[in-house]
């Protein structure tokens, strides 16, 4: 696997963070197959070899299932032996040709079905979900080959444009590899490309959250689903009762609905333009009975998501965004770096309360309500979200090498009366972002 530091090659149509990408890839594939039995990390080969081929015996026509010589792994689609699938989850890793991946896409479609929370359908994966998530990605789509040789911004933002992430997994790899990237292409300079990559992350983030319409919601359990779920049996009398009360019954159409939060407790105004998508998730960590289950989990990852791709952005723009002035960006960028991105030097506890301060200044920034929450909230978003990195095999310490890569490359210096190579300390708000 190629690392991910200053000693790389510049080649930006190699992505990135392939290896990684392949990781988080088959991690996730084997997380869906083992349930409750995956381990992130490990390659649990023996595992997941005997549950492929317990499903496949299981799901498989009959007829075919019970004929001699019937090849479970073959049936599904997968061209796979145990060592190939531990050489892709150890330490040296190699990376999944794209017809072992179209393998994986091929067993996923009859193995995998994701679940809708807000009412429980089940869905496939796209057709293309491991294949995409290793050998494809916003950055590899704009700086893809062409016989042009001055492709020219218009060309990379039309093409930024068309791209979709598959999942937000996807969308989550594209931001961390664009927080990275540093390298300009054929007379493109790094910033230009940040500036149409970066736009585009927010702009999809923007389409999912925006308070009105946002595309999210619907599909979250519902508070009435959620309240269901830890019902005893005569607590859901109880509540059946009380819907049946009301005519009409809307306990069907409640259990489905999905959820919102409070605009009176986020502050959240229907015009927030999508470059402050960051703050609008950031101001969500003030409605904590919004931010339960499934809704934990996917804004933490997405508050993770914005906060590297409006990092990036403001990276392009450091000296007026992130210099001697305070700013509330300076401000809201640093605690969400902090809180998600920054590994514990000591132990966790330590690390919260001391990025509390700098949690607070932002919340103080914001038109958010956070009498309720304070920052004990948003201390459920690091805990949700070094969980999810564990189990897809990555850790906040390699996270924070990553991000911080285009900080080494373009660093924010002053001259004059502070030399280049000074480093703000902790305590310091000026250029709080290469503290990090």
């Amino acid at each position: 696997m190629r690392p991910a530091g200053d000693n790389e090659q510049t080649d930006p149509n190699y992505p990135l963070l392939q290896g990684i990408r392949a990781r988080v890839a088959i991690s996730h594939f084997k997380r869906c197959v083992l349930g409750d039995l995956h381990l992130g990390g490990r390659a649990q080969s023996k595992a997941l070899f005997e549950a492929l081929e317990d499903t496949a015996l299981e799901q498989a026509p009959a007829v075919l299932a019970s004929a001699r010589g019937f090849d479970p792994l073959e049936w599904l689609g997968l061209e796979l032996s145990p060592r190939a699938w531990e050489g892709w989850l150890g330490p040296d890793t190699r990376i999944p040709q794209p017809g072992k991946l179209r393998g994986l896409d091929l067993a996923a479609s009859k193995l995998i079905a994701w679940r809708r929370p807000s009412n429980g359908e089940a869905l496939p994966l796209p057709a293309d979900f491991y294949l995409s998530l290793v050998h494809a990605g916003l950055l590899q789509t704009m700086l893809a080959s062409t016989e042009a040789a001055n492709p020219g911004v218009d060309l990379l933002r039309a093409r930024a444009a068309g791209y979709r992430p598959r999942s937000a997994w996807h969308l989550h790899l594209d931001a961390l590899e664009l927080r990275a990237f540093c390298d300009d292409f054929k007379g493109i300079t790094w910033a230009d490309i940040v500036t149409v990559a970066a736009g585009r992350l927010l702009d999809l983030l923007h389409q999912l959250w925006r308070p009105m319409g946002g595309t999210i919601y619907p599909l979250f359990s519902s508070d009435t689903r959620l309240q269901w779920n830890v019902a005893s049996l005569e607590e859901r009398d109880r509540i059946r009762a009380a819907f049946a009360r009301l005519k009409p019954d809307q306990f069907e159409a409640r259990f489905v609905a999905g959820a919102s939060p409070s605009p009176t407790v986020t502050g959240i105004t229907p015009d927030i333009p999508s470059v402050h998508v960051h703050r609008l998730l950031f101001s969500l960590g003030a409605d904590v009975e919004f931010l339960r289950a499934d809704r934990l989990s996917a804004w933490a990852m997405d508050l993770a998501s914005a906060g590297m791709a409006a990092h990036a952005l403001t990276w392009t723009d450091r000296y007026r965004q992130l210099g001697r002035r305070i700013t509330d960006e300076q401000l809201i960028l640093a605690a969400i770096d902090a809180l998600l991105l920054t590994a514990a030097t000591e132990t966790e506890d330590q690390h919260l309360r001391e990025i509390d301060r700098e949690l607070r200044a932002a919340m103080g920034r914001l038109p958010a309500d956070w009498s309720h929450a304070e920052v004990r909230a948003l201390h459920r978003a690091r805990t949700a979200y070094c969980a999810e990195m564990s189990e897809l095999g990555m850790t906040l310490p390699e996270v924070q090498a990553i991000t911080r890569r285009a900080q080494r490359r373009h660093e924010l210096v002053y001259t004059g009366d502070r030399p280049p190579s000074m480093v703000p300390p902790r305590g310091e708000t000026e250029a709080r972002s290469t503290s990090r």
